[in-house]
């Protein structure tokens, strides 16, 4: 190990993206899970954490960007938790989307 941090951290960049792609993975069949049933409350917070999750490995890879969309993402499934959003089909598609972005900053993190 190196005293660089940008070098002690591209030693856990192959983990990051390999954690990273299977938190999202495990968040789009959630997804698919909440489109039959939007009230699902195991699966709501299941969301949550792995949110909260990818905030938090983004945030330790110094990759701001995907922290701050996983950081939005986490928010809004807190206030959907607490009952005060409700989460619809059209939510649910914004909510896929969001992850497809983070999925292409993984990819791009990946190539740096």
């Amino acid at each position: 190990m190196t005293n660089n941090k940008a070098d002690d951290v591209s030693e856990f960049k192959d983990l990051y993206i390999k954690t990273s792609r299977e938190s999202i993975q495990e968040a789009k069949n959630s997804l698919l899970k909440l489109q039959k049933d939007p009230s699902d409350k195991e699966v709501i917070e299941k969301v949550l954490r792995i949110a909260h999750t990818l905030k938090g490995r983004a945030a330790v890879m110094g990759d701001k960007k995907t922290s701050l969309k996983s950081a939005t993402l986490e928010d809004l499934f807190r206030e959907i938790q607490e009952g005060r959003k409700e989460l619809t089909s059209d939510l649910l598609g914004t909510v896929s989307q969001t992850f497809d972005e983070i999925a292409a900053l993984i990819d791009k993190a990946e190539n740096r």
